[in-house]
């Protein structure tokens, strides 16, 4: 397994929050969580030359993470899940704080450049629900020479409801996300219209379909 190395040049696609604190700490603090993020990561050994990049976007409980499971069976991608990287820098202790939440998709932009720069395909695992935030990965996407592929998961209200209640009182450890349905009822304020081209899968239904369309765009 091979962590890409630092680049310099990611700084210029970020954002760079206020803190209390001085930028010389904050760098030196974002470079430790980067690579502690990327050695929690599951990283495939295969690299390519034309790397792609698949932005999920959805509700909590639409199915991202089940159907980003589903695709890394058939294309060696890595998973860069916002839920893993804020319990990875937070030391499994999350707030949840705006502060925090800007942080950790600092470190997952961060995380995903480095990746594709060094050939990897790579999910962004998110519920990526403002236009103003994808337009990062799709900025991120040109930066690295990546083909982008935007796909955006819905379900049935009870069929979501089903999932975040079972979550709940079945912990999947492969399951990373706090969200119930409460938290999935306040976002939908925050859902914006997609405006690149994306695919929309219902994950209540057959996936099969789904993932072969996602894969040939992938090619």
């Amino acid at each position: 397994m091979i962590i890409p190395e630092f680049n310099q040049s990611e700084k210029s696609i970020f954002l760079i929050p206020v803190f209390s604190y001085n930028f010389g700490v904050w760098s030196n603090n974002f470079r430790l969580s980067v690579e502690k993020t990327l050695r929690a990561l599951a990283l495939t050994d295969q690299t390519t030359a034309a790397p792609v990049l698949i932005v999920l976007s959805g509700l909590p409980g639409t199915g991202k993470s089940y159907l980003a499971r589903r695709l890394t069976q058939r294309l060696p991608c890595v998973v860069v899940e916002s839920d893993l990287v804020r319990k990875v820098i937070s030391d499994s202790q999350p707030s949840y704080s705006s502060a925090e939440s800007a942080y950790v998709h600092h470190v997952a932009r961060a995380v995903m450049q480095r990746l594709l720069e060094s050939g990897h395909h790579v999910i962004s695992d998110a519920t990526n629900l403002a236009e103003w935030h994808r337009e990062l990965l799709y900025h991120l996407a040109d930066k690295t020479n990546a083909r982008l592929i935007i796909v955006q998961t819905i379900a049935p209200d009870h069929v979501v409801r089903e999932r975040l209640q079972r979550r709940l009182e079945n912990h999947d450890p492969v399951d990373l996300s706090d969200a119930d349905w409460n938290v999935h009822e306040s976002l939908k304020a925050e859902l914006e219209p997609i405006r690149r081209a994306y695919l929309v899968v219902d994950t209540s239904q057959d996936l099969e379909p789904a993932i072969c369309k996602i894969l040939r765009a992938a090619q």
